[in-house]
């Protein structure tokens, strides 16, 4: 669950860059299974490999379209709204936008037919926003221009990842710019690069409370005090502390008490990591105790019958037979759990319809009564008996109409 949050906010998110989960391919081939539903839209996907790893570009950033339409390219300073890294798009403030079809299925007449969404803009498309520099006037003026510039090309240093923020961090720098500047050079002759501040992140603002939601002015009311210890002396004494069934038969069972003090046992999860670590280590020392006794043992049946192993070979033949009976005595107690599951329980339902079965058969095996006659083949063993007093009811009855039969033929 938690890999699958960080997966979630990894790819369309308004927040800069904290790790590589957009790497990670939610499915092995572009063909994602989807419902088939008529005019459904089908993501676009993008291999992992074709993936933007490092993003120079966070939401809040101002950026210009370099592609589509001349009125959103003869825009400046568009605003990064939202970033989709698993498709290497942009969402941007007032850009290119898309017409949704609003399905009113309650017939409301106040609302609208179709609703306007930012269309997403390739990483490719856009150029990032440094600032405004001044530049020489043109011949005919005389004033300097003070012009927006753009950066062509960034770079950027080798990310770092700082634990304490939980982030990598890296800067970034204009490597090229339109319009050109002139380069910078400090006091040792070096190359001066121009770095590209990251925005500042807004987090959202919480919401005004609603009619259900509680305000904080009511959660930190004190709506009851616990009873003073003076009301249970037994309870509270240093030497000799009282457990909690002790509490549960005094304080926990006066009707007066508000609530119980000792709840922790009663609500914690009984397969949390610190209850199964508790069993495991309680298991132990009774593990060892239950070993001991058929050490014990072994080396009993060993004097009475004197066969001259050693005390090692004892331990070993003990400790050998008791790891077999602890896997025999798990193996039952799985059975006897999965038989208290409705799937052991449809098994049990299964085995049972199959024993009357064959219980069935053999009845109708044992029930067949033949009457010798002539080119008869007798299987060895059988005794051949002229007359079967112990013949059921029904296998008599089947010889009564036989004879009839015979009777019938040699008439006709």
């Amino acid at each position: 669950m938690a890999l699958r949050m960080r997966l979630r906010d990894a790819l369309k998110t308004n927040k800069p860059q904290k790790d590589l989960f957009h790497l990670v391919s939610r499915t092995k081939t572009r063909h994602e299974p989807v419902m088939k539903v008529k005019h459904m839209h089908r993501p676009k996907w993008v291999n992992p490999k074709d993936r933007i790893k490092w993003w120079n570009i966070a939401p809040g950033d101002k950026v210009r379209m370099i592609s589509g339409k001349d009125e959103f390219r003869k825009k400046d300073r568009l605003e990064v709204l939202e970033v989709d890294r698993e498709k290497n798009w942009l969402y941007l403030k007032d850009g290119p936008q898309l017409t949704r079809h609003v399905a009113n299925l309650m017939n409301e007449p106040d609302m609208p037919k179709y609703n306007l969404e930012p269309m997403p803009v390739h990483y490719s498309n856009v150029q990032l926003y440094i600032g405004d520099f001044e530049f020489p006037p043109l011949p005919d003026e005389t004033e300097p221009r003070v012009l927006p510039v753009y950066a062509t090309r960034v770079q950027r240093t080798t990310p770092t990842y700082v634990k304490a923020i939980g982030r990598y961090v890296f800067r970034r720098y204009a490597a090229a710019t339109y319009p050109a500047l002139p380069p910078k050079y400090d006091e040792n002759g070096n190359r001066v690069r121009i770095e590209i501040p990251w925005p500042q992140f807004v987090g959202r603002e919480p919401a005004d409370p609603g009619p259900q939601d509680t305000t904080a002015e009511e959660a930190l009311k004190l709506t009851w005090v616990p009873p003073a210890p003076t009301l249970n002396p037994g309870l509270y004494k240093r030497n000799e502390p009282k457990p909690e069934d002790v509490y549960l038969q005094t304080a926990g069972a006066d009707p007066s008490q508000p609530m119980e003090h000792f709840v922790a046992r009663e609500l914690s999860s009984y397969y949390s990591r610190a209850n199964r670590t508790k069993r495991w280590q309680l298991r132990g020392p009774y593990r060892q105790a239950r070993l001991e006794r058929a050490i014990r043992r072994e080396t009993k049946e060993s004097e009475v019958y004197a066969d001259g192993r050693t005390r090692e070979e004892i331990v070993l033949e003990a400790t050998w037979k008791f790891d077999r009976d602890e896997r025999e005595r798990h193996k039952r107690k799985r059975v006897m759990k999965l038989m208290r599951t409705p799937r052991g329980k449809k098994i049990t339902r299964k085995i049972r319809r199959t024993m009357v079965k064959k219980l069935k058969k053999m009845d109708k095996i044992n029930s067949i009564v033949l009457k010798p006659a002539k080119n008869q083949y007798i299987p060895p063993g059988m005794n051949v008996i002229e007359e079967v007093p112990y013949a059921s009811a029904q296998s008599q009855e089947t010889l009564r109409r036989a004879e009839r039969k015979a009777k019938g033929k040699t008439k006709s």
